[in-house]
């Protein structure tokens, strides 16, 4: 099992946008994390958050970061 653990800031003011994005995630990234049986949570305290992932493997996990959709959600996201 791979597991990874990652804490960011959000910028102030950034929360609802942030949680909204998250509540309707495009369809492209969820079939790309459950085709590679990737599981997520995201923990906030504060303007701080705390995602932890866990992958049957690192290769997984790779895997799943490959999926095109990512880089345009990651840029919307930052």
């Amino acid at each position: 099992m791979f597991s990874i653990g990652l804490a960011m800031t959000l910028r102030p003011g950034a929360y609802e946008r942030y949680k909204a994005a998250h509540d309707a995630l495009w369809p492209e990234i969820a079939a790309s994390m459950a085709d590679n049986q990737v599981s997520m949570a995201i923990y906030r305290d504060g303007q701080r958050l705390f995602l932890f992932a866990a992958a049957p493997t690192e290769a997984d996990w790779i895997k799943s970061r490959q999926a095109p959709a990512l880089a345009r959600w990651d840029a919307q996201m930052a």
